[in-house]
């Protein structure tokens, strides 16, 4: 890939399970969109991550009725090799996730 692709990508994320987003190193992308499914409230969890023991979240649905999902958020965040994303699924069931954004580095 080189500066100015598109990076996208969407997946399921099994119940209680993790999705990372992370380019190769000396990659930085500008991530622009994130969307997701969470068929009930409190189970999606969107969050910067570096090493193992640093998870800053970034975003979590805290809809107590389950409603307003299935929507985008449009976002900025910059995303390096060691500073990346963790998509987190707290849920049993299996959610749908994914993003898009640029490659500037």
């Amino acid at each position: 890939m080189a500066v100015g692709d598109v990076v996208i990508d969407a997946f399921i994320m099994s119940g209680s399970s993790n999705v990372y987003v992370q380019p190769a190193a000396g990659v930085e992308w500008l991530v622009t969109t994130i969307a997701y499914s969470a068929p009930t409230a409190n189970n999606f969890y969107l969050q910067y991550r570096k090493d193992p023991s640093i998870n800053a979240r970034l975003y979590h649905n805290t809809d107590p009725t389950g409603n307003e999902v299935n929507r985008p958020l449009n976002v900025k965040i910059w995303v390096t090799n060691t500073v990346y994303l963790r998509f987190y699924n707290s849920a049993a069931g299996n959610q749908e996730a994914g993003y898009s954004g640029i490659q500037i580095k």
